[in-house]
């Protein structure tokens, strides 16, 4: 039996149906399902600015260099975790909180599909941009990807096993409530040493990335995993295309950006922490 979709209607929090090309509530609420294949449930009244989330340059910069398989070593990792942790469950229902343009999301689909029946599972991904969701549902088309505030997700209370949180804001609230008791929350954030040598090669005087221990409320630590490679980067639209994915984007004057413009080689460290939660 297929896995039944758990939207609810960001309007009246009543359970959305698919109904042919679009999803409806009881009360006649209508989202229409876009033709890549996601669907825009974010209110009206949350669409105060013209656009959400990064802009189209920035997603298509992340798209074409993570299509590379500079960061594979964080997806394989990522794989394996999912696996691992969804093991005792037998229809686990998944979240990608912040997915971006679906590469992690995918990924972590296709493996867990292929341990269990496509159907025994469900796997959803939910972002601010639509156009990050118009390339992650080209993706994947199983994948049930959705436009959305991540501190007020279209889901029922206890409804996930796992949730995962790549380079987002941590929406601790939310993900207690959305989490099954006994769920699993997983958060990576950059580690120390992440794209170090990149500043190096930028900045006047670079600096490692602070790292300190926290808590969540309602959550158990479990563990924390590193995750580190070196990457060799050759062209200047690839080392651009890195840039672009950080935070340094925004706030970089305009000497430095004109250094990474000369740039046309970097050796590079890049380095993830992982931590692990539990919904007590």
């Amino acid at each position: 039996m297929k896995h039944p979709v758990i939207f609810l209607c960001p309007s009246c929090q009543q359970p959305l149906k698919q109904n042919g090309q679009s999803y409806t509530c009881k009360h006649g609420h209508n989202f229409d399902i876009s033709k890549e294949g996601y669907v825009n449930l974010l209110l009206s009244s949350s669409q105060h600015a013209k656009s959400h989330g990064d802009n189209r340059d920035m997603i298509r910069a992340r798209r074409d260099f993570l299509n590379l398989g500079y960061y594979s070593c964080l997806r394989e990792k990522l794989k394996q975790e999912v696996l691992s942790i969804c093991q005792p469950f037998s229809n686990p229902v998944l979240i990608d909180a912040g997915c971006g343009e679906g590469y992690y999301t995918t990924a972590v689909y296709q493996a867990i599909a292929q341990e269990k029946q496509r159907d025994k599972c469900a796997v959803y991904g939910f972002d601010m941009s639509k156009e990050a969701l118009r390339i992650a549902s080209k993706r994947c088309r199983q994948i049930h990807f959705a436009v959305a505030n991540l501190f007020s997700m279209p889901l029922p209370d206890n409804c996930a096993d796992f949730i995962m949180e790549l380079f987002a804001p941590i929406a601790e609230q939310e993900f207690y409530r959305v989490l099954k008791p006994g769920g699993i929350l997983l958060l990576v954030i950059p580690a120390k040493e992440h794209l170090f040598q990149l500043k190096q090669a930028i900045y006047d005087t670079p600096y490692y990335n602070e790292t300190k221990p926290f808590s969540l409320q309602g959550f158990s630590f479990l563990r924390k995993e590193n995750v580190n490679n070196t990457i060799e980067l050759s062209g200047k639209t690839v080392i651009r295309n890195l840039f672009s994915m950080t935070p340094y984007f925004y706030h970089t004057p305009a000497k430095f950006l004109k250094r990474l413009e000369e740039l046309e080689r970097l050796t590079t460290k890049i380095d993830f922490d992982l931590f692990f939660f539990q919904k007590k």
